[in-house]
């Protein structure tokens, strides 16, 4: 049987309008319904996206503090980051051990977790400063030991060991982010710390794959260890740090005051 034939389009249809004086909205392929496009929105809202990208770096810029948390974070993730992604896998690979590497990232894993919830205990009884520097400046300890490529027990004690003391650096983190940077802009200046630890990553790759080729992987893991130096220095020295306790709040950016994330 063939289909009816259609019939003339609504009156709200001629008119260019949807129901309720709507305007007309458009169905993709998926079957999903948009907004129709308008003419030129597109790269308004590009530039839109970009403004709120600028203000959180402008965000981050005005505050001593997270600044330095921005540094730290991106030496952070060069340092640590190919440890585990790029050096140990290449190792145990090339020696047929493949299952150390899955018991390494269990117990670092393991340890991470049980660090980050003894967080919340330990925050009692120390300083969030005390507890940051210590967990960057025993993460980069813990890595000059693991340099030497122990067998496997030693070096499933330094896996736990490592989540153990890095466990608390994620919570500081956020805590500062949300303590420190106004409700209104907080998504936007989240966003610049997940950009940095992003462009971080693949620097620390390119960095760690040739230093495998040229050394090996207990040199690379070596020059990994010495690359974080500078940033225990850093976390160690830095004035700012001493805020992170109660850490000064900027005022948001006028262009988006009163507009929340």
């Amino acid at each position: 049987m063939a289909p009816p034939a259609p019939g003339p389009p609504p009156a709200h249809r001629a008119e260019g309008r949807g129901p309720g004086g709507r305007p007309p909205r458009h169905v993709p392929p998926t079957g999903v319904a948009l907004p129709a496009p308008a003419g030129g929105s597109a790269a308004l809202a590009f530039r839109r996206h970009l403004a709120y990208a600028a203000e959180g770096f402008s965000v981050v810029r005005r505050s001593r503090l997270l600044r330095v948390l921005a540094i730290l974070s991106f030496g952070f993730c060069i340092g640590s980051l190919p440890v585990q992604n790029i050096a140990l896998p290449q190792y145990f690979q090339a020696q047929g051990r493949p299952e150390v590497l899955g018991l390494f990232l269990l117990c670092t894993s393991t340890g991470g977790i049980v660090g980050a919830l003894a967080f919340g205990g330990l925050s009692r009884r120390a300083t969030m400063r005390t507890l940051f520097v210590s967990a960057i400046v025993g993460s980069n300890v813990l890595l000059f030991a693991l340099a030497t490529l122990p067998d496997t027990l030693p070096l499933l004690v330094l896996a736990t060991a490592l989540g153990l003391i890095a466990g608390p650096i994620t919570p500081i983190f956020n805590i500062a982010l949300q303590a420190g940077v106004p409700a209104e802009v907080l998504g936007r200046a989240l966003s610049v710390f997940t950009a940095t630890a992003c462009v971080a990553a693949p620097v620390g790759y390119v960095i760690c794959g040739p230093l495998i080729d040229a050394f090996g992987a207990g040199a690379a893991l070596l020059l990994l260890a010495m690359a974080m130096v500078p940033i225990s220095l850093v976390a160690l020295c830095s004035p700012a740090l001493r805020t992170l306790d109660s850490p000064p709040l900027p005022a948001a950016p006028r262009a988006v005051a009163g507009q929340p994330d």
